[in-house]
C-alpha cells in the first residue's frame, strides 16, 4: 500500500484541468508518472532537505556578516571620547529658602500652636506618669517647646525627604561618610529625639471613639 502524501501545485493543477472523459480513465493505483512535472516522495524530500540546508547556511552567513558590522562599528573609532570636566563643589545642596519658612508652606499658624500645646500636654503626662525620673532619663531634661522650635523641628523632618539615610542618628553623625553639619546647626540630636518621641496631636485622657485620637 503506498503511502499517501501532499499533492503539488503542479498535481494540483492537473487534475483541476481534467475532463469527465480523462478522469473516467485514471484508474486508483496509476501512477504519478503520467502527470507532467511530477515527483516522486524521495526526490521531493531530497529536495525539501537540500532547500532547509541551504536556507541554514543563508542565515548564518547574514548572521556572521551582521555581527562583523556591529563588532567594526563599536571598534571603528576616530577620535578619542569627550573629557567633561567637573569643577562644581561635591556635597549634599540646599536651597536657600529657610526651614521655618518651609514649614509655613504646609502648616497653618493654627496648626502649630496645637501642635505645641497637645505635646507639651502629653510630655508633662508622660513625665507624672514615670515619676520619679531616673538620672538617665532623657525625660528629665524635658523643657516646654514653643512655635519658632517646632518650625525648626519639622523644617528639618522635611529636608529629611531629599536626604535619606539609614537611620536619625547618621544625620547627626561626624564620621566621614554621614558629615552633615545642617542638622546639627539647628538642633541637638537629643532635642530632636525627644520632641519626636514626644510629638503628641491629641489628648488621651479624652475619650472618644473617633479612631484619629
Amino acid at each position: 500500500m503506498s503511502k499517501r502524501r501532499i499533492l503539488s501545485e503542479k498535481e494540483i493543477e492537473y487534475y483541476t484541468n481534467l475532463s469527465d472523459s480523462e478522469w473516467s480513465d485514471i484508474s486508483v493505483g496509476e501512477s504519478n508518472d503520467c502527470i507532467p512535472g511530477s515527483e516522486s516522495d524521495e526526490s521531493i524530500s531530497n529536495n525539501t532537505a537540500d532547500e532547509l540546508e541551504h536556507n541554514d547556511d543563508d542565515e548564518h552567513d547574514d548572521g556572521a556578516v551582521q555581527n562583523n558590522n556591529i563588532m567594526t562599528g563599536l571598534t571603528d573609532i576616530q577620535n578619542d571620547p569627550l573629557n567633561v570636566g567637573f569643577n562644581q563643589n561635591p556635597g549634599l545642596k540646599f536651597d536657600d529658602i529657610a526651614i521655618e519658612k518651609l514649614v509655613t508652606l504646609f502648616f497653618s499658624e493654627d496648626f502649630l500652636n496645637f501642635l505645641v500645646d497637645q505635646t507639651n500636654l502629653y510630655a508633662s503626662q508622660e513625665i507624672n506618669k514615670q515619676r520619679p525620673l531616673r538620672k538617665v532619663s532623657r525625660l528629665s531634661t524635658w523643657t516646654d517647646t514653643n512655635v519658632p522650635e517646632m518650625k525648626v523641628f519639622l523644617g528639618l523632618l522635611l529636608k529629611m525627604g531629599p536626604c535619606n539615610l539609614p537611620t536619625i542618628q547618621h544625620y547627626w553623625n561626624t564620621s566621614e561618610f554621614y558629615n552633615f553639619p545642617f542638622w546639627r546647626s539647628f538642633m541637638s540630636r537629643n532635642r530632636f529625639q525627644l520632641i519626636l518621641r514626644l510629638l503628641h496631636f491629641a489628648d488621651n485622657t479624652v475619650e472618644t471613639n473617633y479612631r484619629l485620637y
